[in-house]
C-alpha cells in the first residue's frame, strides 16, 4: 500500500537533480522555494497539522492533483475574517474584519522555529563556569608517596575527578545570542499571528482600561470572555494600570504592540487583543 502511494523521487519538486558543471557527481539534490505544491506538506496553515488522516488526505490530493493542492497552503487575495468584540462582561458588542491577506499566504514553519530557536538562545545568560587545574587552589605536590600505603595512587589533590578538585572540559562562559534580519523576524511574527487567526484562538476587546491597578477586574474580564489559563494580552500603549493588573496574573503575559515578536506569540495558547491594537496591527503590517 506504500508502494502504491509512493511518489518516485524524479516526479517531486522537492526532488529535482541537476547537473553541476565541473564536478565528478553527475547529479545533485536541489530543494525548491516553500510555497510550491511540493512544499505542501512542510507549509500547512490549516488546523490539523499533526492529525496523521489530514496529513495523509493532503499528501494523497497532491499526488491527484498537484495544481489544485497546491491552492490550499495559500491564503485567497483580500481573505477576510469576521472577530466579534466583547466587552468586560463578556457580551459580543460588535463585530470587526481582519484582511488575513495582510500576514502573508501560508504559515512557515521552518521561519518559526528559527525565530524560537533565536529568542531562546537570547535569553541564555552564558555566565556558567567551571575551574580548570590551573585556577583550583591547592598544592601541586604529591600528597603521599607511591608505593606502600595500599591507597590508590594520587598525583595532586587538584586533579580532575578529586573531590573539591579541577572539572574536565567543563563549561565556560560564552555568548550564546543569535541574530535573524529584520525582515525574516516581521516575517515570523506575522506567520504566527497567521496562524492563530486560522486556529481562532484570536480574542478582541473593546477595551482593558482600568482606573487603577485590580488583578480581580481583569481576572474577571478574561475569565467572561471565556479565555482560557495561558494568554498574551496586546494593548497599543503602555500603561502602568494595566501592566501591575496584569502582571500577577499565573500564565498571564502583557506586551505592547511596538514590543510583540513570534516567541511571545507562540509562547501562549491565545492571544487577546483590545480592538485600538488590531485596528494598530493592521495599519503596521500595510507598511
Amino acid at each position: 500500500m506504500w508502494l502504491f502511494f509512493r511518489r518516485p523521487a524524479g516526479e517531486s519538486p522537492l526532488n529535482r537533480t541537476r547537473s553541476l558543471p565541473g564536478s565528478r557527481s553527475k547529479r545533485v539534490e536541489t530543494k525548491s522555494a516553500p510555497g510550491i505544491p511540493g512544499a505542501l506538506f512542510y507549509h500547512i496553515p490549516l488546523p490539523g497539522y499533526n492529525n496523521i488522516v489530514a496529513r495523509f488526505l493532503l499528501r494523497f490530493a497532491e499526488m491527484l492533483f498537484p495544481r489544485v493542492a497546491g491552492l490550499l497552503c495559500f491564503a485567497e487575495e483580500g481573505e477576510r475574517m469576521k472577530l466579534p468584540v466583547y466587552d468586560k462582561q463578556g457580551n459580543s458588542v460588535e463585530e470587526m474584519e481582519f484582511d488575513l491577506s495582510l500576514l502573508g499566504k501560508f504559515v512557515n514553519y521552518k521561519l518559526l522555529h528559527a525565530a524560537v530557536v533565536m529568542y531562546e538562545a537570547n535569553l541564555r545568560q552564558g555566565t556558567v563556569k567551571t575551574k580548570n587545574i590551573r585556577e583550583v587552589a591547592g598544592k601541586s605536590a604529591k600528597p603521599f608517596k607511591q608505593k606502600g600505603t595500599g591507597r590508590a595512587r594520587m598525583g595532586r589533590v587538584r586533579r580532575f575527578g578529586s573531590r573539591g578538585g579541577a572539572t574536565a572540559f567543563g563549561p565556560r562562559p560564552r555568548d550564546y545570542s543569535l541574530s535573524m534580519p529584520r525582515t525574516a523576524r516581521r516575517l515570523a511574527l506575522k506567520s504566527a499571528l497567521l496562524g492563530k487567526f486560522r486556529d481562532n484562538e484570536i480574542i478582541v476587546l473593546k477595551d482593558l482600561d482600568v482606573a487603577a491597578p485590580k488583578t480581580k477586574e481583569v481576572a474577571e474580564t478574561l475569565k467572561n470572555c471565556k479565555v482560557a489559563s495561558g494568554c498574551l494580552v496586546v494593548v497599543p500603549e503602555y500603561s502602568e494600570n494595566i501592566l501591575k493588573s496584569c502582571r500577577n496574573l499565573p500564565k498571564t503575559d502583557l506586551s505592547v504592540l511596538s514590543d510583540l515578536n513570534a516567541y511571545a506569540v507562540l509562547r501562549r495558547k491565545q492571544v487577546v487583543f483590545t480592538k485600538a491594537a488590531l485596528e494598530a496591527l493592521a495599519e503596521e503590517v500595510k507598511k
